[in-house]
């Protein structure tokens, strides 16, 4: 799939990352490409699945608890465990990795207390969940989603 994106389609992209609210006009005059053309690049990258635009509040700004989460998987599959984990509502970010933990997970919850109820009462009761670590955010130093290593082949 990444060979359906350009060097434009990455600076289309970036400057999303930049402000999700950007007009096309304005990353078109950066990109040197018509208002009408970076919109049917963006449509396309939408299309593809490469490119989704949303609003992402800050939890301690809401009055959220934020949590990162690291699990082991024990007798079934991480697949089983991490599709168990999506359709969770607290759940917000769910990945499969290699290393010392099987899933990475980011939850939101309304208070500790609702965090610590939905460890213990939702989460530990996963099958295959064998490990869990936590550790509840407190504040956000930085939170960038533009990523050098995106640009890398542009």
């Amino acid at each position: 799939m990444l060979d359906a994106v350009d060097v434009i389609d990455r600076k289309i992209i970036d400057q999303l990352r930049i402000d999700g609210r950007r007009s096309f006009a304005q990353i078109g005059r950066y990109v040197g490409l018509s208002e009408a053309a970076v919109r049917h690049r963006y449509q396309r990258l939408v299309s593809l699945g490469i490119v989704r635009v949303v609003g992402l509040s800050r939890a301690q700004a809401v009055g959220e608890v934020h949590a990162h989460l690291t699990l082991r998987v024990r007798k079934t599959t991480v697949d089983d465990v991490a599709k168990a984990l999506v359709p969770l509502e607290e759940v917000r970010y769910v990945s499969a990795c290699v290393g010392s933990s099987d899933i990475v997970a980011e939850v939101r919850c309304a208070s500790a207390a609702e965090l610590a109820e939905f460890l213990t009462e939702t989460i530990r009761r996963i099958p295959g969940i064998d490990s869990i670590r936590s550790a509840t955010l407190i504040d956000v130093v930085k939170d960038s989603y533009l990523w050098d290593g995106f640009r890398q082949g542009s």
